[in-house]
């Protein structure tokens, strides 16, 4: 499996970012229906376990939702590396488009 750990600022607050993100997996499957199916979610407090099928990967992610952050860690199969950029930066855009009511969102990698 390939990790993509990455952060995006916010500056909603950690329950606006949480309410935020539970509408965002709850309409998942219904906004993008063709490219993600299988969806299975879980959350524990503010952090979120979700995996789901997109163009025929299985990826996972634990979304950590904090006060002026949320925290990313992606897996990918081995078999999707060479999309990894482009499937970052489609769950980057899709939460920064969450979190649109920060005026400052910035994504900064983690090494």
């Amino acid at each position: 499996m390939v990790e993509i750990n990455t952060i995006v600022p916010h500056t909603l607050g950690r329950v606006d970012a949480l309410d935020r993100m539970h509408q965002m997996v709850d309409s998942l499957g219904q906004r993008f229906p063709q490219q993600v199916h299988q969806v299975r979610s879980s959350w524990h407090d503010n952090k979120l376990n979700i995996r789901f099928a997109a163009y025929g990967y299985l990826v996972q992610w634990e979304a950590v939702v904090m006060e002026e952050q949320i925290s990313l860690l992606g897996q990918i199969p081995d078999a999707a590396r060479i999309f990894k950029a482009k499937i970052e930066q489609t769950i980057v855009s899709r939460i920064e488009s969450v979190l649109s009511g920060a005026s400052d969102i910035q994504i900064r990698k983690v090494a």
